[in-house]
This record gives C-alpha cells, structure tokens and sequence, in this order.
C-alpha cells in the first residue's frame, strides 16, 4: 500500500510461508509489466474512485484537511484530473523505472525470526 512517504509492504501469516510471499511481491515489483486491458480497466475504476469521492463532502472536507496537513500531498481533485487528461502506459513504465532507480529499504520485521532471517529479508530487497 502506498503509505506516507513510499511503499509499505505489511505481510501476516505464518511465519513459514511469509519468506515466500515476500519474495513474490518483491520479484512482482522489479519486473512490473501491465496489458493494455488491465490498464485501461484499472484507470476507469479509479476514475469512478475519485469521482465518488468528489461528489461526497463529507470525504472531500477530509481530503482537503488533509492537504492544509500536507501540503506536498496530491488532492483528489488532482488525481482526477490526471487520470482524466490522459495517462498513457508509457508514463507508467517511465515511472516505474525511475521509482527502482530511487528505491531504498528499511524493514521491521516481527515475530518468530531470528536476526539471520531478518537480514535475508532485507538483503532480498537490495539484491
């Protein structure tokens, strides 16, 4: 999930299988590819997102909070019209290979793991 200054991965399980998952979001992440359908479907549902929310004052009152909070926050209103004056996969694509090129990673890992796995987990997202 995006959280308030990156990516926040959070994995619940057990612990046996955790290790795994993570690796698979990992490997997901560095070789992101979309189809064209999947991008146009996930745009439109975005599109209905914000636009519910736009037209909901109480939710837009709680946007706009948040954005005198955090200015460097984007608005949904900003979201919107992004999505509505055009974003091409290309752009995405763009994105993505800039995000790896500026990724870092700090972990917390809790739970029945010893200090070796932990540092495995982390050296996983460095590799």
């Amino acid at each position: 999930m995006a959280g308030e200054h990156g990516l926040v991965i959070r994995l619940k399980g057990f612990n046996h299988k955790l290790p795994l998952l993570l690796k698979l979001i990992v490997d997901q992440l560095m070789d992101f590819s979309t189809e064209p359908s999947v991008f146009n479907m996930f745009m439109e549902q975005l599109k209905k997102t914000y636009f519910n929310i736009l037209i909901k004052h109480d939710r837009l009152g709680r946007d706009v909070r948040l954005l005198i909070l955090e200015p460097h926050r984007w608005s949904v209103i900003q979201k919107y019209r992004a999505l509505t004056e055009g974003l091409s996969i290309q752009q995405l694509t763009a994105f993505v290979a800039a995000l790896k090129s500026e990724l870092y990673a700090e972990g917390l890992v809790q739970g029945n793991f010893t200090s070796a796995e932990s540092r495995e987990f982390l050296q996983y997202f460095t590799e």
